[in-house]
């Protein structure tokens, strides 16, 4: 399986898109993971932040948040909500977090 997946990747410059959605590329990529959270936090933030709710995390989500902090990658997007700095100017603003398991939704 792996020789197979690494020969269609070889062959592409970008990987097709029913290839990533079976590899849950989304659960797994940093990128993917930071610009999912910085969407939801440009949307649903503000809301957030005046019930004072209590956010959840994954170790995993974390961690994406810390090494996209360290890429040398400049927000280049076309849509808004997924720049990067919506997630950090929410979590400056965070004052309660929890750590939990990941969730598949």
């Amino acid at each position: 399986l792996s020789l197979y997946l690494s020969s269609i990747l070889q062959r592409f410059s970008l990987p097709p898109v029913h290839l990533l959605q079976f590899l849950e590329y989304k659960f797994s990529d940093i990128l993917s993971i930071t610009e999912t959270l910085s969407a939801l936090f440009f949307e649903r933030g503000d809301d957030f932040l005046q019930t004072n709710s209590m956010i959840a995390f994954s170790p995993l989500q974390l961690h994406c948040i810390c090494q996209r902090l360290v890429l040398p990658i400049a927000s280049e997007h076309i849509n808004v909500k997924h720049d990067f700095g919506h997630l950090l100017d929410f979590l400056q603003h965070l004052r309660k977090v929890k750590i939990c398991p990941p969730s598949r939704e």
